[in-house]
């Protein structure tokens, strides 16, 4: 029996050892939204996936669909979008976001959009800037998501794009936007 294989791009969210060699993956993708993937094998010194494979990279991966799990055949990280280590912090509090918030497969192309945006954003802009961006991000998952209150500021900064100048006027709003995020993500109940 041949089995279909599915390739599209991703984020790696998070990873666990699973048995002797192999890792289960959590993959926040284009195309199915948030899913878990076994990777064979991947934590022995040879494994070609394993350098491809860190938490926080955008990867493109191929998989098949296995009868607990999504099996990882193949993975080829993006280098020109590795954000750098001063980054990585900001990255990790979106992705911790959303791996709260997304439960179960379902493609949401405007949460993926954001990881992309957010991630080419990281790697150009100054340190000054990254936590708006972050804050920018956070507003923008949670609207996709559906948890977005109705205050005005909320959504001002969710139109926002991830430019220098949107990322200094949302640190300006800095003290209303962290309650406004807080408050949606207590009322997740997640």
């Amino acid at each position: 029996m041949s089995h279909v294989k599915y390739t599209t791009d991703s984020f790696v969210i998070a990873s666990k050892e699973h048995g002797e060699a192999d890792r289960i993956f959590k993959l926040y993708t284009k195309d199915f939204g948030m899913i878990f993937a076994i990777a064979k094998g991947v934590r022995h010194l040879k494994s070609k996936l394993k350098p491809h494979l860190g938490v926080g990279e955008r990867v493109k991966i191929s998989l098949v669909k296995g009868k607990e799990f999504w099996r990882l055949v193949e993975a080829v990280k993006y280098d020109e979008d590795n954000i750098p280590i001063q980054s990585k912090k900001h990255f990790a509090k979106i992705i911790a976001v959303i791996s709260r918030l997304v439960q179960g497969e379902e493609k949401n192309l405007e949460v993926y959009e954001t990881l992309v945006k957010l991630n080419k954003a990281l790697f150009s802009l100054q340190d000054g800037c990254l936590e708006g961006l972050e804050l920018i991000a956070s507003t923008k998952v949670l609207s996709s998501l559906g948890y977005s209150p109705r205050e005005e500021l909320f959504k001002t900064i969710c139109e926002s794009s991830f430019c220098e100048e949107d990322a200094i006027r949302a640190l300006g709003e800095k003290s209303k936007i962290i309650p406004m995020v807080n408050n949606a993500l207590s009322h997740s109940h997640l």
